[in-house]
């Protein structure tokens, strides 16, 4: 899937006499649309100086000045920023009556001409602005437009992320947080960055990289000039764009009035945008992100393998996959090499279980052929439809050398035992595919010195932050019988718009074979975790780490991730309800892992920094069908 080929970027104006000509203006020099006062500071004086709240003239542009789509697309209504001028001009009840009406009658003109967005600067007392936005958004007639809470993205106060004296007082996310927290999380209220010369923290920005951020605003002032003229960032401010762009943020680039030198900052903001993968993470220089465009933060449901048939294209696009096939093949071809043959003439015995379309026959045959040993591979699938692939494959290219079985591993009941079972039943938390249950079923016609691959493999979790999500989880909870539902179930997802709050910790492990005769699959383990900062959690993010065969690794943990892979994104596990999380509070995290004789199913829950419910006690939002 392909991108845009340029970025679509805005312009915020100081002064915008005339929104027509102003909007041709910077459409000639390639922006996409103007950030303007609907009232400018003057007409709010004249409001003040007047009786009564009714309109005696024109207070803003007349709605004929642009068609409906111009309106739409190509402006973006600031509500003027009075509150000082109100403060010095009124009392305090006339003060915030007055505050009421401005702002409400500028709202209702950007509904009117049915604006996309509206910018707002987050005043120091936001909590009348936090009720007045409540009613906008609670109305029948509220309209679709989004709101941009216009906020530093630091405090400008340069202390390092550890610094003990800092109370998080004047900490911009925090006031954030607050805001939208008295707005009840509402879906379409959108923090609006503004970055300052002062450059933020790592962890500020990482932060507010977990939020779903619409839009940065870059003053002009901040740039720097090059050697030939032309205005460029620092490259600590470059990064930070980039990150922005990557979550499909919008750059607004402030200036005083309208000029022509504004084309340049524009072109270099492309220029940062046609290069946002760079330097940023390994993903961009391995194809992960070519692979999942167009899916990034999308929230999917995991596949049940066992239960459902897979598709042709599923299979077309794991098979693609240039890492984990070539780790499956060294593994087998060092579980060949080591394993001892009863006689120079005699073969062994391989069983690839869950075959699919043939990628692991391929890469065994192909690992016995580097070790010039012989072996004879048993192909075992239970879908119908990729079992006629593999017979064409055994037909045509694989001769006697491959048996295809078309059964299901655990049923399956071969004369021989297996000196190696090869599998990738593996999801993105290692076990969530049943694959400890498979593999359990499988191991009665493994020899009793005989190989797994994989080995083992161990989840992980780590607490995060992605408002996003919450907010996506939000929409789809309207049209659920269970209201809670769409919050106990985990997800697929190729992160973006995430802050992970602490490292990620083990989960639960599994070995093949097993050897403990009174093993169980069922697992309970509880993790503590430190917050680094003030955030909001809700949720965690969930990884595996597999040993296929010796020390040959094959992972989606960030720390050791194979370089490349894409057939995993991790696994997104929601809270019900976003946690308020100061930096230095404990995180308790309490998972399960249950089993009835038709699912399997996990069940999860925190009591600190407070208690929670128990999530999907019984399977009863989300399970695994055996």
């Amino acid at each position: 899937m392909t991108g845009p080929t340029s970025l679509v970027l805005g312009v915020k104006l100081r002064n915008v006499p005339d929104i027509n000509s102003t909007l041709e203006s910077i459409r000639s020099i390639g922006f996409g649309f103007v950030c303007a006062n609907i009232v400018s500071q003057q007409k709010v004086l004249e409001q003040l100086q007047q009786s009564s709240s009714s309109p005696t003239g024109p207070f803003t542009w007349s709605d004929l000045s642009l068609s409906a789509n111009d309106w739409r697309r190509g402006v973006v209504g600031v509500i003027t920023n009075f509150c000082e001028t109100l403060k010095s001009s009124v009392g305090k009840e006339s003060f915030v009556r007055r505050t009421s009406e401005l702002v409400d009658e500028q709202i209702s003109y950007c509904q009117h001409v049915c604006l996309s967005a509206i910018v707002i600067e987050l005043p120091e007392d936001f909590v009348n602005l936090a009720n007045i936005l409540n009613s906008k958004l609670n109305n029948l007639l509220k309209g679709s437009n989004a709101y941009w809470i216009k906020i530093p993205m630091a405090s400008g106060l340069n202390r390092s992320s550890d610094d003990e004296t800092d109370t998080g007082t004047d900490d911009p996310w925090n006031i954030w947080n607050s805001f939208r927290t008295l707005c009840e999380f509402d879906r379409f209220i959108f923090p609006a960055l503004e970055l300052h010369a002062d450059v933020p923290s790592k962890e500020e920005v990482n932060r507010w990289l977990g939020e779903p951020v619409k839009s940065i605003f870059i003053s002009t002032n901040v740039f720097l000039t090059n050697q030939e003229g032309f205005p460029v960032l620092s490259k600590a401010h470059q990064k930070i764009v980039k990150q922005f762009l990557k979550l499909k943020a919008q750059v607004v680039i402030e200036a005083e009035n309208f000029d022509t030198n504004l084309k340049f900052y524009n072109q270099y903001i492309q220029y940062l945008w046609s290069r946002k993968e760079e330097s940023l993470s390994d993903d961009s220089a391995d194809g992960i992100q070519v692979f999942a465009a167009g899916y990034e933060d999308t929230l999917q449901i995991p596949l049940q393998p066992l239960r459902d048939h897979l598709e042709s294209s599923t299979y077309e696009v794991f098979e693609k996959d240039p890492v984990k096939y070539v780790l499956y093949e060294d593994a087998i071809y060092r579980a060949i090499v080591e394993r001892v043959f009863d006689s120079a003439d005699s073969s062994l015995i391989l069983m690839v279980l869950g075959a699919g379309r043939g990628p692991l026959v391929i890469r065994s045959l192909a690992a016995a052929c580097r070790a010039k040993k012989n072996i004879h591979v048993y192909a075992v699938e239970k879908n119908t439809n990729a079992i006629n692939t593999l017979y064409h494959l055994r037909d045509q290219l694989w001769g006697e050398s491959v048996t295809v079985v078309c059964a299901d591993m655990r049923d399956f009941n071969p004369s021989v035992k297996a000196d190696i079972i090869v599998s990738e039943l593996l999801g993105s938390l290692g076990d969530n595919e049943l694959s400890p249950e498979c593999l359990d079923g499988a191991q009665r016609y493994l020899k009793p010195d005989g190989i797994m691959i994989p080995k083992s493999y161990t989840s992980f979790i780590s607490p995060m932050m992605s408002m996003k999500y919450h907010q996506d989880l939000a929409v789809l909870a309207e049209n659920t019988k269970y209201k809670f539902a769409q919050y106990e179930t985990p997800y697929i997802v190729h992160m973006n718009n995430k802050y992970i709050i602490a490292s990620p910790q083990k989960l639960f492990t599994f070995e093949h074979p097993n050897i403990d005769s009174e093993h169980s699959n069922d697992r309970y383990i509880s993790r503590t975790f430190t917050a680094s900062q003030d955030c909001l959690f809700n949720g965690f993010s969930g990884y595996f780490e597999s040993v296929l065969y010796g020390d040959i690794l094959m992972s989606i943990l960030p720390s050791t991730h194979s370089r490349g892979m894409f057939s995993w994104f991790p696994v997104f596990i929601p809270l019900r309800e976003p946690v308020q999380v100061k930096k230095g509070d404990s995180i308790v995290a309490h998972f399960w892992r249950k089993s009835s004789k038709t699912s399997v199913w996990y069940e999860w829950t925190i009591t600190a920094p407070i208690p929670l419910g128990i999530h999907n006690a019984n399977g009863r939002s989300g399970n695994m069908l055996l």
